[in-house]
């Protein structure tokens, strides 16, 4: 089975592609399917319209039909403060934001704050054969450490890799997390957001195959 991801990130795509070989899926970019480039501005206000935008722009391609088009949109939403940022994380403050400047003002924004928790949230939106459009959900729970772990390594695109702990036990820190062989976190069942919400539409895929 096929299917193409509505991302050009070799990043996502090899994140995505090592998890779907567990379940014998060839995960594609656009480009290696042969659809046309889409730039598309995430103008959603929710999770899921983000998703189904990016799903859109290349299953309603002609070629977009002959395959199952996915595409994902995520954010972190922390609980004293209300579920900010949310799908707003790189504009948080209504404008494009660096990774240590979205670090920085969570930190401040929660400096005297006791609640510490915070979920990520993941939406995988899926069109088969340029079909409706349907979702799978993911979410990782967890906290906000009170500062960077210094012996953290920097990866561009996550500001907060750096501060999160995930919600184990004992916590784990994300860029620990990380490393854990799949197997190990399969017994575990210790996911994250990205990977349960495409772990359910793989499953929902084979079921519908057999």
């Amino acid at each position: 089975m096929k299917l193409v991801f509505a991302t050009e990130n070799p990043g996502k795509l090899r994140e995505i592609s090592s998890l779907a070989q567990n379940f014998n899926i060839e995960v594609l970019s656009p480009s290696q399917a042969g659809l046309e480039p889409c730039n598309v501005e995430e103008t959603g206000s929710t999770y899921e319209e983000n998703a189904a935008l990016k799903v859109r722009a290349y299953s309603d391609q002609s070629k977009g039909k002959e395959f199952i088009v996915c595409g994902d949109d995520a954010g972190i939403e922390l609980t004293a403060l209300n579920g900010e940022p949310g799908l707003h994380t790189r504009r948080w403050l209504g404008y494009p934001m660096m990774d240590q400047e979205i670090a920085c003002y969570a930190l401040g924004r929660l400096h005297e704050k006791d609640d510490r928790t915070a979920v990520f949230k993941s939406v995988v939106a899926y069109s088969i054969r340029g079909g409706n459009v349907s979702f799978t959900h993911g979410e990782l729970p967890g906290a906000l450490a009170r500062a960077a772990f210094s012996d953290a390594p920097r990866q561009d695109g996550f500001p907060f890799r750096r501060l999160f702990l995930v919600d184990a036990d004992p916590p784990i820190p994300l860029w620990q997390f990380e490393d854990i062989p799949f197997v190990e976190r399969q017994k575990r069942n210790l996911f994250s957001h990205r990977e349960r919400a495409f772990i359910e539409l793989f499953e929902l895929l084979k079921k519908a195959e057999q």
